[in-house]
Parts: C-alpha cells; structure tokens; sequence
C-alpha cells in the first residue's frame, strides 16, 4: 500500500497559460502550448493518473489544486472550474483520491465559502497555499481557513521553497513555515518539498514543531543535482524525523518521461543506503500519510 502526498491533475485548462509557460521554461511565451504538451496535459478525467498509480501500486493519491487566480487573473483558468473539476474527480474516485481546496486568502469572503463548501458538501480532505503567488502562509487572513482546517482534523499543506523566478518566491520561507506551526498548534502543516532537504538546518528546526511534516516532492531535482543526493534523501529515513516524511511524487511534473515506479526504486535505495529498515520506508510510503489522513474521520 502507498499513498501519493503531492500530485496535481495534469489538465492544462486548470491553469494559467502564464503560469504553465514558467514551467515549461522561464523563457517560453506565454500562449499556445507545444501540441505534445498540450496532449501530455489532458488528463481531466484522471483516468491516465489512475493508470499510473495502478502500476505503481498506489491506492490513494492526494490531488493538490493551485489557485492562480488571484495572481494572474482567473481568466481562462477560473476558479470556480478549477473546484469543479477536482469535484468531479472525487465524486468519480472516492476511494483512490484526496483533494486539497487550493486557497489564496485575498479572495474575501467568496472565497472562503467556496473552501468552505468544499470540506463540508464535497468532501475535500485538506487546503494547499500557494505563497509564492503573493501572499504568507503565516498571515492572519488565513485563520478563518485554518479554523476549518482545525474543526474537521484535515491538514494545509504549504509550497516550501522556491518556485517560478516570476513570482513571490521571499513568501516561501521556512520561517513563515515555522510561524504558521508555531501559531496554530491546532492545525497540522505539511511543507511541501521540505523532505528531500532534512539536511538543511532550518527545515529541520522546523520539525521541531510536532504538527509540522514534510513530503519528498520534488526530489528528482536533488538527484539530478548532486552527489550528495542519496545521502540527503536518507534523512527522510532516519528514525528523528522517519514518522513525519511522506511520499510525494510531484506527479506530472518531472514525469514526462519518468514513471512513479522510478520515484519508488529511487526511494527504496536511498533508504538502503541509510542503513535503515522496511518499517522506516513502508512509514513514509503509506504508514505516516494514513495516520495524517484519518485524522479526519476521528474529528
């Protein structure tokens, strides 16, 4: 059994074509996008991410929306549509998916009734920010969200790091990371991409917070990067910070010519190179996320 943290619906009309050309590539144009992209990226259904998922031996995966609105204009990517396609993707799969409600903060009040809405008549199963896109995870203006969060025992998960030059990337700091946790007790926090950077000091003082976690999303870069690679990923295996890393395969992207299966292979020998256990890996594959996840149905 595994669970996938941090994967994204791979559906071009989603998302703004601004931010899908910084993906891309910080020099392309915004506009059409090249025809193997644009039919890469349409998947609305999910029936090409199960697929996947069946072949990796997934059961579940947790569905992460992005709200771009705000940033770049709701414009061919509306909000609204963005909700009700995930909608539909958990009314569809119920048991193979968790969606978390993509929330920026200056939406007002519309904004939060539709989170709102999306926990207590859709099911939705946590709340993903986005900071770069020009806000702070650790603003005041989040706590009616966070309320929520608190009152049905689901998690937020936050973009940690830097993303596209473009954006607001001094919003994803650690610090704001840590002032979040440290705030809200209440509410557990997952920093995205912070698992495959345990040997950063900072992202481990954030773990000294016991409702802070961190998923490996992202880790693919760190392997192409460096040396140090499988000796960074092995921390994710160490038994001080085993209990509070979860898999996350960031899937589509770095998978347009990778399969979540070489995530997994990748995966296990970094925790072999640890020197550590079956129990540490199969925490962080499955063991972790579900403890996280059912907290849920026990609040």
């Amino acid at each position: 059994m595994i669970i996938d943290i941090h994967t994204h619906l791979g559906f071009h009309a989603i998302y703004p074509p601004e931010f899908l050309a910084g993906l891309l590539g910080e020099g392309h144009e915004p506009g059409p996008l090249p025809s193997i992209v644009q039919r890469w990226l349409s998947d609305e259904h999910g029936s090409r991410l199960i697929a996947e998922m069946d072949r990796a031996g997934i059961t579940t995966s947790a569905l992460l929306m992005i709200d771009c609105g705000v940033r770049y204009g709701d414009g061919d990517a509306p909000i609204d549509r963005n909700y009700a396609v995930h909608r539909a993707l958990l009314e569809r799969w119920p048991e193979r998916f968790v969606v978390f409600g993509g929330v920026d903060p200056r939406r007002g009040p519309d904004g939060l009734e539709r989170f709102r809405r999306s926990v207590t008549e859709w099911g939705f199963g946590g709340m993903k920010l986005y900071p770069p896109m020009g806000f702070s995870p650790a603003q005041a203006a989040l706590d009616p969200y966070l309320d929520i969060c608190a009152e049905h025992g689901i998690p937020v998960m936050t973009h940690g790091g830097d993303s596209l030059a473009s954006l607001d990337n001094a919003f994803a700091r650690t610090a704001d990371v840590i002032s979040l946790a440290r705030r809200r007790p209440d509410v557990n926090v997952i920093m995205a991409h912070g698992g495959y950077l345990l040997d950063d000091p900072e992202i481990r003082r954030a773990m000294e917070y016991g409702n802070v976690w961190v998923d490996l999303a992202g880790f693919q870069v760190r392997l192409r990067v460096g040396n140090d690679a499988m000796s960074a990923l092995g921390w994710a295996f160490r038994t001080e910070f085993n209990e509070r890393v979860l898999f996350g395969s960031d899937y589509p992207l770095f998978h347009f010519g990778r399969r979540i299966e070489d995530d997994l292979a990748d995966l296990r020998r970094a925790c072999e190179a640890a020197g550590s256990d079956q129990r540490a890996f199969e925490n962080v594959m499955h063991g972790n996320a579900a403890r996280l996840l059912q907290r849920r149905a026990a609040a």
